[in-house]
């Protein structure tokens, strides 16, 4: 409704001037006719008056509606944008971790915020006001044809022309768009790289290198970036020069026709009125153009993440897990086996039966799988073949949210957000504990004492990611929010929880294991530490070309040669 008055008005605009024109300024004019439609005398100053009072009316109703339009199509694009933002975040984060595991995390973010950016600029700044200009241009048109058909028509033997030369540019614009904006992500990614590993870095004296490397990623966008804007300002200049061509024409044209009295001179204002009014939505269907091509390489990259993302669905159970029955297995391994895609198999063949008031060590060299199994117990991986089960129940069955609950998975890699300790000791914690509790999980991995220390205390602001913590101190707040979740999860499974640890810290760690393995249900962990292997009641051994053993350390000693040799190494090597 406001489009279709906002054209109505824009068609109104020139009348009022053509009526002063060619009624009351033009010497001579008749004021007969519009006197007898009307019923009463009119004089050439009264027709002014009204001219100009009609001209006002019209000029402030059209700034109004033009108000009105702005509000109400921003908070319709406000929702759009917010939706499809949200809508991919919530993909993302529902998706395989296999899935994000291999993308690189700031193209991915690149797609959620910076091309649902283009698309928002495009949306308000192009797509709705080009949509609102066709009304305007066609009752525009109309009315021209309606002053002088041949005018108009000589306007319409350019559009082929147009029309040729837009999708040509339009297609180029989309083409170096797609490239500049996977290009500037790629620069981003490396330019984080860079900074996450500053100091190592600095110790290799590979800065100037790292440098170089950017500069020349740098290099290539600014190339994208100006073949991007060549064909934009292409693009602009050809409708630029067009409505120059047909102003000098209409004017040419129009001027004969005045001198030979075919023509009226308020005619041909409102004629070159109309020419003008175009300019506006022609030049906003323009910039509808140039930015379609950034827009549309957006639009692609959203949708090739979207179908990326659907074809690797979080697959969900349906059955609730309330409670742990007590019985003496807790988690049963059947045949399973497990491999990155199609590359050769991790392990395969694992049968195990791990017992309730267990403390399990995983054990073995880097990169035979250890990470991996333990990233099945929580579903962040799927097995390739065969069957985990949770008391008797398969894990594949079970709603994620009721598994995770009860399966509580403690990285490696320590992750926080900016806040306070107490905000990270608290994150996704389902129920808050109290001070007293948090002291408590802090005293657990030998961190009562640093954070103390802080000027703050538990309200101390720890920065983004951590940053202001070192390596130690990082991973013992992580272990220590690990501890928290001892109210509601039955199995724990920390991953090298004693790396990056002194040897008092570490000791301190392993012991709370072992106290948290005497009261919960299952509790496994990885490391390096011989020491370890020693203390736990089982360890599961994973060697190259071997099926994982489960056996008590002793007995890994005796039957296993590979095991041997590896405590042998471990215990030659200084704890880190």
């Amino acid at each position: 409704m406001i489009l279709f008055v906002q054209s109505l008005l824009l068609v109104a605009f020139p009348l009022p001037v053509r009526v002063a024109l060619d009624m009351a300024l033009t010497p001579g004019a008749r004021v007969d006719d519009v006197s007898t439609i009307l019923g009463v005398e009119l004089s050439h100053l009264t027709i002014l008056i009204f001219a100009c009072v009609g001209s006002l009316t019209i000029g402030l109703l059209m700034t109004t509606f033009e108000f009105l339009d702005e509000r109400f199509t921003n908070r319709s694009i406000v929702r759009l944008v917010n939706n499809m933002r949200l809508q991919l975040l919530g993909d993302l984060l529902s998706r395989q971790f296999a899935y994000l595991e291999r993308k690189i995390k700031v193209d991915i973010l690149g797609r959620v915020s910076g091309d649902t950016q283009n698309l928002e600029l495009f949306v308000s700044t192009s797509l709705v006001v080009a949509f609102r200009s066709i009304p305007s241009l066609l009752f525009a048109v109309v009315s021209m044809f309606i002053i002088n058909t041949r005018f108009a028509f000589l306007m319409l033997l350019l559009i082929p022309a147009f029309y040729a030369s837009i999708t040509f540019l339009s297609k180029k614009i989309k083409q170096h768009e797609k490239e500049h904006r996977s290009r500037t992500n790629l620069f981003e990614h490396e330019s984080l790289q860079a900074l996450s590993s500053l100091s190592l870095l600095k110790s290799l004296q590979g800065e100037g290198e790292a440098l170089q490397r950017l500069q020349d990623r740098q290099q290539q966008i600014n190339q994208t970036f100006l073949q991007s804007r060549f064909f934009t300002a292409l693009l602009n200049s050809v409708f630029s020069g067009s409505r120059h061509i047909i102003r000098a024409l209409v004017l040419l044209l129009g001027g004969y026709a005045i001198l030979q009295g075919q023509l009226t001179l308020g005619s041909l204002f409102a004629f070159v009125s109309y020419l003008e009014a175009l300019n506006r939505p022609v030049g906003e269907i323009a910039n509808f153009i140039s930015r379609y091509g950034k827009a549309s390489a957006s639009l692609e990259r959203i949708q090739e993440l979207s179908q990326e993302q659907s074809a690797f669905p979080e697959k969900d159970g349906t059955l609730s897990l309330p409670s742990l029955a007590s019985t003496d297995s807790v988690m049963k391994f059947n045949n399973v086996a497990f491999a990155y895609g199609e590359s050769a198999p991790l392990f395969t063949g694992l049968n195990l039966n791990l017992q309730r008031r267990q403390l399990v060590a995983i054990v073995g060299p880097s990169g035979v799988g250890k990470s991996s199994f333990i990233k099945l117990l929580n579903r962040l991986h799927d097995p390739s073949e065969g069957v985990i089960t949770l008391t008797s129940v398969a894990i594949n069955d079970l709603a994620l949210r009721d598994l995770r609950r009860h399966v509580c998975l403690i990285s490696q890699d320590p992750f926080f957000v900016s806040g306070t300790v107490r905000d990270n000791l608290l994150l996704a914690l389902p129920s808050l504990p109290t001070d007293e509790d948090l002291w408590l999980a802090l005293e657990k991995v030998n961190a009562t004492e640093f954070v103390k220390a802080l000027p703050q205390g538990l309200d101390t602001l720890i920065g983004e990611s951590g940053l202001q913590l070192s390596g130690g101190q990082s991973k013992r707040l992580s272990l220590a929010r690990g501890f928290l979740r001892a109210e509601t999860a039955s199995v724990f499974v920390f991953d090298e929880p004693t790396s990056g640890l002194d040897p008092v810290s570490a000791a301190h760690v392993i012991s709370s294991l072992r106290e948290l393995a005497d009261k919960k249900e299952l509790v496994l962990f990885s490391t390096h530490r011989v020491s370890e292997f020693e203390i736990a009641d089982q360890v599961l051994f994973f060697a190259k070309h071997q099926v994982p053993a489960l056996a008590s350390h002793e007995s890994l000693l005796n039957t296993n040669a590979t095991y041997r040799e590896l405590t042998r190494q471990e215990s030659n090597e200084v704890p880190v």
